[in-house]
């Protein structure tokens, strides 16, 4: 078993088909609301404490599992952020990850957020495969608006660690720093 810790509240887990078999479980038989997989993944999770420093007590779990050739499994298991910790001001900003798979819409998003003087902290642009994901730090003052432009835009695949874990290790960094500013003034062909 491998366990790797890829974010502050995401984890990455490769189990061998011998790891499968140690759990009496193969990725056929995983479902969620099965006695058999409920029992492993708190198995597991009592592993994953003892490696990585993530609190998996919140009820907000969210886990992604994933075949592999040799019948093993390859899982993502993260916290999911409560809302009610962004209501009472924890949080002051949101980490949104969109996806575009045409070019010239997506420089049109980076000029709609730059002209409506949005808080954008940090952005990032990666791409894989014919497709753009454009990671935006901002002001969580601003998220309603920000996915009302995303919705006319874009695709949201996600908020939080969990879909920027995931563009980082699946995706190619394209610009690290201020992607939205440096698109926005490209001239759309």
């Amino acid at each position: 078993m491998i366990i790797e810790q890829i974010s502050k509240s995401t984890v990455k887990v490769i189990l061998s088909c011998n790891d499968m078999c140690d759990y009496q479980m193969d990725f056929n038989r995983l479902e969620s609301n099965s006695f058999e997989t409920r029992n492993m993944i708190v198995s597991l999770l009592t592993k994953i404490q003892q490696k990585v420093d993530i609190d998996f007590s919140s009820d907000n779990l969210f886990i992604e599992a994933f075949s592999a050739n040799n019948g093993g499994c390859l899982m993502y298991i993260s916290v999911i952020e409560d809302n009610e910790c962004r209501k009472t001001g924890k949080s002051d900003f949101i980490t949104i990850t969109t996806e575009f798979d045409n070019f010239n819409t997506m420089i049109f998003l980076c000029r709609q957020l730059l002209n409506n003087e949005i808080g954008i902290f940090r952005s990032q642009l990666y791409f894989r495969d014919d497709i753009f994901r454009l990671i935006i730090k901002a002001d969580i003052k601003f998220e309603k608006k920000i996915y009302n432009f995303l919705l006319e835009y874009g695709e949201i695949i996600g908020t939080g660690d969990y879909p920027y874990s995931i563009t980082k290790e699946y995706y190619q960094l394209v610009e690290k720093d201020e992607a939205i500013e440096k698109l926005a003034v490209l001239n759309i062909i």
